[in-house]
């Protein structure tokens, strides 16, 4: 297996940048953004000869959206903020993206819930988050796996990211044509 051929990005202004990759090689690609108390990375994703990868990175709200020509791909998405109280919140999202469809993933505003969109076919994702900072010991954890279907905006907040493992973590998914 090669090395991942990382790509960075740092934006200064708050206008979304878009990026295309377009596999020379079957080699694995990891692409990490930054902005003001905002980052995310998408890491290890397989290229494939010919087909292309469109990401497009909105600094402002930590966002990453990820479209492939391929039949199928999976990625894991990785949004970290920095939240009112100077502490870091993370969320890693493992999913598995389809020609034709979208897979979105950011935290809201006030970067206590994490928003997760997908298009395409059927599919499971483990979310793992995790928190740490001045005022919070260290913590992580994983959920379990959610099923997330064509038009699906899931919503996870925790009880309290200072005390991810103790508290109860609110898990939201509103279904494609259906209000909530």
């Amino acid at each position: 297996m090669s090395t991942p051929i990382p790509i960075w990005v740092t934006l200064k202004s708050g206008e979304p940048v878009t990026q295309s990759y377009v596999g020379r090689t079957e080699d694995n690609y990891s692409v990490r953004m930054f902005s003001v108390n905002r980052a995310a990375t998408l890491e290890n994703i397989k290229s494939i000869r010919d087909l292309r990868d469109d990401l497009v990175l909105d600094p402002l709200a930590g966002r990453i959206d990820f479209r492939t020509q391929a039949t199928s791909k999976r990625f894991q998405g990785k949004v970290i903020a920095r939240a009112a109280d100077g502490n870091g919140h993370v969320a890693e999202v493992p999913t598995k993206s389809f020609k034709g469809g979208r897979d979105q993933v950011w935290f809201s505003f006030t970067s206590h819930t994490l928003l997760y969109y997908h298009s395409g076919e059927q599919t499971t994702s483990v979310i793992q988050l995790s928190a740490a900072g001045p005022t919070v010991f260290p913590s992580t954890l994983e959920l379990p796996p959610i099923q997330v279907d064509d038009g699906d905006l899931v919503a996870v907040a925790p009880g309290s990211w200072s005390q991810l493992e103790a508290r109860s973590v609110r898990i939201r998914i509103q279904r494609a044509g259906c209000r909530s």
